[in-house]
């Protein structure tokens, strides 16, 4: 029974592999999944709930992995492209500029503001 179920997995492993997806997040769910799978059959003795549970946490990471590969060949070819780095994504704002206000009398009493940001 453990070895049909192995067979199984490393069978669904490169068979999942193989075919591959047009994006790093689809080909890195696939291969994490199919590796989660084999690894948590391994590790529960052959059971289905540890391939099951290993092949939902192969699936994330491997996703997760994906994407940032994604993103980072996106950011470099727009920089190939255009010549200098992307935008900054929507919602971000960065930090805070430092301004500074200093209070002066003025020659005629009162006072005045000057405002400086750094």
């Amino acid at each position: 029974m453990r070895n049909r179920i192995i067979n199984t997995v490393v069978g669904l492993a490169i068979g999942l592999g193989a075919a591959g997806c047009a994006t790093n997040t689809g080909t890195g769910a696939l291969a994490g999944g199919a590796a989660g799978a084999g690894l948590g059959a391994l590790a529960t003795h052959g059971s289905v709930g540890g391939a099951v549970i290993g092949g939902a946490i192969g699936a994330l990471t491997g996703a997760a992995v994906g994407n940032a590969v994604d993103r980072e060949n996106e950011e470099r070819a727009y920089e190939d492209r255009y010549g200098y780095p992307p935008p900054p994504p929507r919602g971000y704002y960065g930090p805070p500029p430092h301004v500074v206000y200093e209070y002066h009398e003025g020659p005629y009493g009162g006072y005045y503001v000057r405002r400086y940001v750094y």
